[in-house]
């Protein structure tokens, strides 16, 4: 039996324990420390024709670093043609795509927590023959039948529904209308989305650096490793992982700390390492979650702990719910005026040179330490903020362009009021204002993102109905919107 050191305790643990049962010998190809990963030429340099079972991992929990299942698979077969090879897809699962079909494996193992679903159950793929062969089996049950008792109806529905969900998604980031190319097309895109983010996160995003420019910060598996699936593990310098998780998860930006124990000693101890820092990415993340993150780890490095920064971002390994409310991220402010603060904000991204505090004051009819306070919950929230000075030291403060997302994003009130506007126009005969207005809704919709088009669909039709406005079904498909951003739709697309 072979199976390899990167792999997960779990298929390694049952390798070694039928191996002895069958009178077998296992044996652990070792995988590089440095990348993290095991290969098609290590694997080849182990195999010998006698291997009867051998084991693969697709991806790690803990570096995130994914293997090629299918050459290391091609390798396998080239030595032992009849081996039977089972995969870890576990941690792959929610990350990218799936072919069984190009991988030539005879089971494929997955965790349906690991991929929006709920704990409590697994799901695995088997080949024909290895459902014949002799296994663990109720007396005069079918032979082909593996499970031993009941099956869970309510966690087999929670599963179809994630089916439903890529085949949905598909559909918002491609133009296919067969299901198995839609559920394709869902993956490619999140496979290119959450690429972009981990990029984001180890080369800088806006004016942020990122973590291979954090002198603090050590990267696992290295800075530039094409193989990272979703995921980046970190040490930071003279901090515990566990005190830097904690200082993170207070501040909304939810993290986990990997130990070098039965889990996860296999990739840690090796590197000499006690533990380390997991930061997993899922496509609901955004860009702006990638740069609180960076803000705060940043501030980490610094002498103390920084000033606190506050992000609703959500990054392990499962499905995430955001916490707090409002336009600013996880609802914190120390000045707790929200509607000025989002005033504040809009102004900054609107304005070419910046708002000064004079500025603040004036607008906002506000002391000068309320102003600076006003100006600190705004950096707080995004610290992509620019800062620049002017003649007579006089200083401004701007957003790059785009940075306030859906902050900018006009609201429910205000689409219904613009809704009532141009049918009053057209209820009065005014039909060239009516189409006007109806054309600049319109646009103002098409701008926004990430699934929110299609839930304001729903509310807007709701309550122009309520209101006595007709909204036929024509407009109300042209408010859906595709959820990633560009680049991922156009890596579904080709």
């Amino acid at each position: 039996m072979l199976g390899s050191s990167i792999e997960h305790p779990a298929s390694r643990s049952a390798a070694r324990r039928w191996a002895d049962i069958a009178g077998r010998t296992y044996v652990n190809v070792p995988h590089d420390d440095a990348t993290g990963r095991v290969t098609a030429a290590d694997y080849t340099r182990w195999m010998t024709p006698d291997v009867a079972v051998a084991t693969i991992l697709h991806a790690s929990p803990v570096t995130g670093i994914g293997m090629d299942v299918a050459a290391i698979s091609a390798a396998i077969r080239a030595v032992a043609p009849d081996c039977l090879i089972i995969v870890d897809g576990i941690q792959h699962a929610a990350h990218g795509q799936m072919d069984l079909d190009a991988y030539d494996v005879d089971g494929y193992a997955i965790s349906p927590y690991k991929m929006f679903s709920r704990h409590g159950f697994g799901i695995a793929w088997i080949s024909d023959r290895l459902s014949a062969l002799p296994h663990d089996m109720l007396i005069n049950a079918p032979a082909t039948g593996w499970e031993l008792g009941t099956r869970d109806t309510g966690a087999y529905a929670t599963l179809s529904d994630v089916v439903d969900y890529f085949d949905w998604l598909g559909g918002e980031v491609s133009t296919e209308t067969d299901p198995r190319a839609r559920i394709e097309a869902a993956g490619r895109a999140i496979n290119s989305y959450e690429t972009h983010l981990t990029d984001a996160m180890i080369n800088g995003t806006g004016n942020l650096p990122g973590l291979r420019e954090m002198e603090h910060v050590t990267i696992l598996a290295g800075a530039d490793n094409p193989a990272r699936e979703g995921l980046v593990s970190i040490m930071v310098e003279g901090k515990p992982s566990s005190e830097v998780v904690t200082r993170l998860n207070n501040q909304g930006i939810r993290t986990h700390t990997r130990k070098a124990d039965h889990y996860s000693g296999n990739v840690l101890v090796p590197l000499g390492l006690s533990d380390c820092i997991r930061i997993s990415l899922c496509h609901y993340n955004t860009e702006q979650e990638v740069a609180q993150l960076l803000a705060a780890l940043r501030e980490i490095g610094k002498d103390g702990w920084g000033r606190r920064v506050r992000s609703d971002l959500v990054v392990d390994g499962s499905m995430g719910r955001r916490k707090g409310g409002g336009a600013f991220p996880g609802g914190f402010m120390r000045y707790a005026r929200q509607e000025d603060l989002q005033k504040l904000a809009l102004l900054m991204q609107g304005s070419a040179e910046g708002i000064s505090l004079a500025d603040v004051e004036r607008e906002f009819d506000v002391s000068r330490r309320t102003a600076e306070r006003m100006r600190d919950a705004v950096r707080n929230a995004y610290p992509q903020i620019e800062e620049l000075s002017a003649e007579g030291g006089r200083k401004y403060w701007p957003f790059p362009p785009g940075s306030l997302g859906r902050m900018v994003e006009p609201t429910l009130d205000e689409l219904t009021a613009g809704h009532r506007a141009a049918a009053i126009a057209r209820r009065e005969g005014d039909e060239v204002t009516a189409d006007v207005l109806e054309r600049l809704l319109s646009k103002v919709q098409a701008m926004f993102r990430e699934g929110r088009r299609r839930i304001m669909a729903a509310d807007l039709e709701a309550q122009l109905m309520a209101d006595g406005v007709a909204f036929g079904p024509d407009r109300a498909r042209r408010l859906l919107l595709t959820s990633f951003p560009r680049c991922a739709r156009r890596s579904s697309q080709g």
